[in-house]
């Protein structure tokens, strides 16, 4: 047993152990099988489970199966963008026989827990406070606190997983179809180290020292994976030959040598900070050839969830798909306007 917890360099040098990326990052390469139960499931895990288990089919020697049992979700309602994301997810693991995703429908369970096998023998298991999307990495903003357990330890861990599911669990694919949704809420930068959300009283002080002069970028997009600052996570992975995808919100923006009043815009490498119109205050710099691309401090999510976020809250992005003109126009919105303001600060809005 080995007690961890997430590192997280606003928090460094305070403990000195392991976390759980430093044990996952090599069983989801090694283990054939990969149980999780927990309460909530985020968009984003969703997405990176449905890579995990695509990349294993393509990329090693044997798949992985994966089960997965939700214990929060269905009873507090899932959102449309959620319920579309998992029905895809289970479908992937019942045509190629690779597990089923469950749900609970009546008892609310809020635990945390996961298991790696391999040839049958539970390889490690964890337990702790990390929710599915800091026990994935697609979460950072948390300093999580778990427990490895291996041996027979593990597998006792794996069996309540199995008992779990088993006195709780209803395959998703048994469940009636679903058509009252939660309303989706843009929550993505809530809990970030690296944002704060501003009164009202702070935002409109801001605005009353505009400037009164815009500077407009548009939203770049791209037909091919990669090429556009909105479509990163279609990119190569970050380590060559291992499990290692984007981000689904990782972003930056390009700012084209061409673009009106770009001499106004902070020079190259200079912080500076920004509100946007709903009001989250969070610090941005140009780096590259000339400046050219934009990016959030501390969390290239930033800006990515910012955006990508609240098109998927209004309908015009699904998980996993490429932002592209279509999207943009499902939007109604196309590009960023920046306006400075006398204390130093930028207005940030999409239009």
């Amino acid at each position: 047993m080995e007690f961890l917890l997430t590192k997280n360099p606003q928090f460094s040098g305070k403990f000195e152990s392991r976390e759980v990326k430093d044990f996952y990052k090599d069983l989801v390469e090694d283990a054939d099988q990969f149980n999780i139960a927990t309460g909530f499931v985020s968009n984003v895990s969703i997405l990176e489970l449905e890579d995990l288990v695509t990349y294993r089919q393509k990329n090693t020697a044997k798949a992985m199966k994966l089960n997965l049992f939700i214990g929060m979700n269905y009873i507090e309602q899932f959102t449309k963008l959620q319920y579309d994301a998992l029905m895809e997810l289970n479908k992937h693991l019942q045509m190629d026989n690779l597990g089923d995703v469950f749900v609970s429908k009546e008892l609310r369970y809020h635990g945390k827990m996961y298991s790696f096998l391999k040839n049958g023998v539970c390889e490690a298991g964890f337990i702790g406070s990390s929710n599915l999307g800091s026990f994935l990495g697609t979460t950072s903003d948390y300093i999580e606190s778990d427990l490895l357990l291996q041996d027979e330890s593990a597998a006792l861990l794996n069996n309540r997983i199995s008992n779990i599911i088993e006195a709780l669990g209803t395959k998703f694919s048994d469940l009636p179809e679903i058509v009252d949704f939660k309303k989706p809420v843009f929550n993505l930068l809530d809990d970030n180290s690296y944002v704060e959300k501003v009164s009202d009283a702070k935002y409109n002080e801001v605005c009353s020292n505009s400037l009164g002069y815009h500077i407009v970028v548009p939203l770049k997009v791209g037909n091919k994976a990669g090429k556009s600052n909105l479509n990163t996570y279609f990119g190569a992975g970050k380590i060559k030959g291992r499990f290692s995808p984007r981000n689904w919100y990782e972003a930056e923006i390009i700012i084209s040598k061409k673009l009106e009043n770009l001499d106004k815009l902070p020079q190259e490498d200079e912080e500076f900070t920004v509100i946007t119109d709903d009001h989250f205050m969070f610090k941005c710099k140009r780096q590259g050839d000339y400046g050219k691309n934009l990016r959030t401090v501390g969390d290239l999510r930033i800006l990515g969830k910012w955006i990508k976020g609240h098109m998927e809250a209004e309908g015009a992005l699904k998980l996993g798909e490429m932002v592209t003109e279509e999207t943009l126009e499902k939007f109604h919105k196309s590009k960023l306007v920046f306006t400075p303001t006398k204390s130093g600060i930028w207005l940030l809005k999409m239009e």
